[in-house]
């Protein structure tokens, strides 16, 4: 049976005599004076700009302890924040807080709960124990779901205690708790949460204690608001474009080949700093009609941080000062993980393209523990001011490591331009042109006649009526879309096949043949009408 963890508020002076002043020797405090907190704190959400699906009116916060106060006749430390936003942006007085027993009380000088004696922690649960703090409309409390331990960038081992949401089941804690941290959504202070409170939406990015980092919440969060000035060669932010090669393949059809082209338009502001807006559309050249907003990415120190389209929180895409034997890992990493994708910094050098501007290029190995548990290994690079041989999104798992029988997703840049003057291509896939069409490096018979496909336009039934000699087990015919993806395949076992296209969306298709063992390929377009 769960005991109830009362984790308090009453009106101050009937209570505060009440907490004991022990404490463990080996337990880690989280009051202390030399720590800060930086926290994005989201005031509301807006719509400042149609192209972002959503957006928000944020700042950064840095919360610190400093000072002794008396309330109610118990010793308090005094805690304070700066907002980091347009405006005078001077510490404001944030309430009084107080460590015990491995238990942390607060009383608010601001908001609706001002003088009010809560309980922020109590680091003396066990796994069952229910949550007071966390009450959800009269029905049920979060309960302890875990206590566990966990080694953060300090090397410190510190208890953790996830807080699962009750009476459901869910697949991750609703909170977590860090010895000596504090809440790793929130930081030292969370509020009391509501769906109508934006302040439940705030996240901790990280914390530091005399000036050394002991945890963030995404590779370099807190060098994203130190505001200190470039010291590297930056991404362009003007008149530049990414031309990307995309290649769709698997173990039986040869490459398909799709152009995705990344522009930059314009900029806006997210959390008061303003970043570059990316779009990207598919074809033989960028279509400002047809092109979709992807996210926007901003240049801080020496790092590039992107935002997604959806999303609020920065990530890094590039650390252009990261130390060779610098190895990292995707998210939710594990060498147990047949997911998990290593990349390990082994080299750097200098290189010069057409506009003769000397960049440092970071060269790495990427890793994945296969599906028979060997080690696939591909190389890739970051270019210092242009972005990486992926193109500007250099994410390690677009580069797809797929099993037997599923696609394989390839990207290479292809072109990189800015202010229309073209100053990288690539050394195998350029040919004269910054695409690649959906048609090139199809093989063409010398007698076309000997397949056909009717009718077209087709609206139901597709039936293709060829000649060819292809084994019935290795040969293939594909429909594919005008950005290369595969709507329909089907086993060429017969002189005459019939595909049903009756629920395929109307377009423009093309019908390709494919033989493993002669290699013949042949792509005719179809329409398809309504």
């Amino acid at each position: 049976m769960r005991k109830m963890i009362q984790l308090f508020s009453c009106v101050v002076g009937g209570c505060l005599l009440l907490i004991a002043e022990l404490s463990a020797q080996d337990y880690l405090p989280i009051v202390k004076e030399n720590a800060e907190w930086t926290v994005l704190k989201i005031k509301g959400r807006t719509q400042p700009d149609p192209n972002l699906s959503i957006s928000y009116d944020s700042s950064y916060v840095r919360t610190w302890i400093e000072g002794d106060t008396v309330i109610a006749g118990a010793q308090f430390k005094k805690v304070f924040h700066r907002e980091f936003s347009p405006g005078p942006n001077v510490p404001v007085y944030q309430g009084a807080i107080r460590e015990a027993d491995q238990v942390v009380t607060w009383i608010p000088a601001v908001g609706e709960n001002v003088g009010r004696l809560d309980t922020l922690y109590n680091f003396n649960v066990e796994v069952g124990d229910t949550i007071a703090r966390y009450y959800h409309m009269g029905s049920f409390y979060d309960y302890v779901g875990k206590v566990d331990s966990i080694t953060l960038q300090d090397g410190i081992k510190r208890k953790c205690i996830d807080i699962y949401r009750g009476p459901n089941n869910q697949q991750g804690p609703a909170n977590t708790w860090i010895e000596g941290v504090g809440e790793i959504r929130f930081g030292l202070i969370y509020p009391f949460c509501s769906a109508f409170n934006p302040r439940c939406s705030d996240q901790f990015l990280c914390y530091k204690e005399s000036e050394n980092l002991v945890f963030e919440s995404f590779p370099s969060a807190c060098n994203l608001y130190e505001g200190k000035p470039n010291t590297f060669l930056p991404l362009p932010t003007k008149n530049v474009e990414w031309s990307v090669l995309v290649r769709f393949s698997d173990n039986f059809l040869g490459p398909i080949y799709t152009t995705d082209h990344y522009r930059t338009l314009g900029d806006t502001i997210i959390q008061n700093k303003i970043f570059t807006k990316l779009y990207r559309s598919t074809g033989k050249s960028f279509n400002i009609d047809s092109a979709k907003y992807v996210g926007a990415y901003i240049n801080e120190l020496s790092y590039v941080f992107f935002i997604g389209k959806g999303k609020f929180i920065p990530r890094l895409l590039y650390d252009f000062n990261a130390p060779i034997g610098w190895v990292s890992t995707t998210l939710n990493c594990n060498p147990n993980n047949d997911k998990c994708i290593f990349y390990h910094l082994v080299s750097k050098d200098t290189v010069m393209y057409n506009d003769q501007v000397r960049r440092t290029r970071f060269n790495f190995e990427v890793m994945k523990r296969g599906e028979s548990g060997f080690i696939e290994r591909y190389p890739y690079s970051w270019i210092e001011g242009l972005g990486s041989t992926l193109g500007i999104l250099p994410d390690p798992y677009i580069y797809s490591f797929s099993p037997i029988g599923y696609p394989v997703i390839q990207k290479d840049l292809l072109c990189f331009k800015q202010n229309d003057t073209l100053i990288y291509t690539h050394p195998d896939f350029y040919k004269g042109n910054c695409y690649m069409d959906i048609l090139d490096d199809v093989e063409t018979l010398d007698d076309p006649n000997v397949v056909t496909v009717y009718p077209n336009p087709v609206v139901d039934k597709l039936f293709i009526q060829h000649d060819l000699n292809l084994s019935k087990n290795t040969s293939s015919i594909v429909l594919i879309d005008v950005i290369g993806r595969v709507v329909l395949q089907k086993m060429l076992d017969a002189a005459l096949v019939e595909l049903d296209v009756s629920t395929i969306a109307p377009g423009i298709y093309f019908v390709q043949i494919f033989s493993k063992e002669e290699r013949v390929r042949l792509s005719k377009k179809i329409i398809k009408a309504n």
